[in-house]
Order: structure tokens, then C-alpha cells, then sequence
């Protein structure tokens, strides 16, 4: 795909995003987007299905409820990016990274909060980022922040997934 086939995916994604009727959602699915300067890009909702992505820019990408079941992020630089509700069923994350570090695990736990927000939690081998609403912080920010008793149960949850992943 050429820099000037993406530009117009892009521009009338957006166009979509803002009026279903005037463009077209992103449908870039088994598409080689290996390398591609994404950053800030809004593919919110749009299909990335099986979509080659190794190596791409991804910083502060808006992804939000982005299809990305097979999607090969190998070496993608996803710091920043929003994955709220993204399905990332089989997907390949091996050597992403978030901000210097390679990420070692990114997961999201749903319908959490007086909001039903979404945790997005990324994990590096020396720190957790947590995601959710406009919070962005550590684990014990959020412990810090917070009574309530799901998001205790997800810290909990965190804090067993990184003692796992950093043995």
C-alpha cells in the first residue's frame, strides 16, 4: 500500500468517524503496514484484521475499539496508543514496545468503575501504566485514588501478572 492509498483510507476514516453517511470506515485488514509512521493517527473502530504492523509508529494512536484479531505488532512502538476496547484476539506483540521498554503483556479489563470504563494495564519489565478514563498512572496511583472494590480486585489481579511476568 502506498503512503498516498493510507492518506485517503485515513482521510475518509475520519470523515466516517464524524458521519457514518460521508466516508468510509478503515478497512485495512491483511494490508502490510510494516514500518508505517501511525502516530497520532484515529483508527478508532476501524478493521486491522490479520494487518501487518511490525515495526510500525503507533504512538498516541487513537485505536479504540479497533479490530486487530491476527495483527502482527511485532516491534510496534505503541506508546500512548488508546486500546480501549480493542480486540486483540491473536495477536502478535512480541518486541512492542511502550515508551523505552519492550512491553511484556498489555491487557484490558472491562466494565470496571462507577462508569463502566475500561483498564487498559501495560506492562514493561520495570513498570505498569494503567489507563482508564483520563487517568493514567502507576498501580498505586491508582491504589491511591480509588476505594472502590472492583478496581481493588484488578490491582490485585495486576500485581499477580507482574510477579508472573517478571520471575
Amino acid at each position: 500500500m502506498t503512503p498516498q492509498e493510507l492518506t485517503k483510507i485515513l482521510d475518509n476514516h475520519k470523515l466516517w468517524l464524524a458521519a457514518p453517511t460521508t466516508g468510509q470506515r478503515a478497512d485495512l485488514r491483511s494490508a502490510d503496514l510494516s514500518g508505517a509512521n501511525l502516530s497520532n493517527a484515529d483508527l478508532s473502530n476501524a478493521d486491522l484484521y490479520n494487518t501487518n504492523l511490525r515495526g510500525a509508529n503507533l504512538r498516541s494512536a487513537d485505536l479504540r475499539g479497533a479490530y486487530l484479531g491476527g495483527a502482527n505488532l511485532s516491534g510496534a512502538n505503541l506508546s500512548g496508543a488508546n486500546l480501549s476496547g480493542s480486540d486483540l484476539s491473536g495477536a502478535n506483540l512480541s518486541g512492542a514496545k511502550y515508551g523505552d521498554e519492550l512491553l511484556l503483556k498489555y491487557f484490558a479489563i472491562t466494565n470496571i468503575g462507577s462508569r463502566n470504563d475500561c483498564l487498559q494495564v501495560f506492562i514493561t519489565a520495570s513498570r505498569t501504566t494503567l489507563k482508564t478514563g483520563c487517568f493514567t498512572g502507576s498501580p498505586d496511583d491508582l491504589a491511591a485514588r480509588t476505594d472502590r472494590p472492583d478496581y481493588k480486585a484488578a490491582l490485585i489481579f495486576i500485581s499477580t501478572m507482574e510477579k508472573e511476568l517478571r520471575k
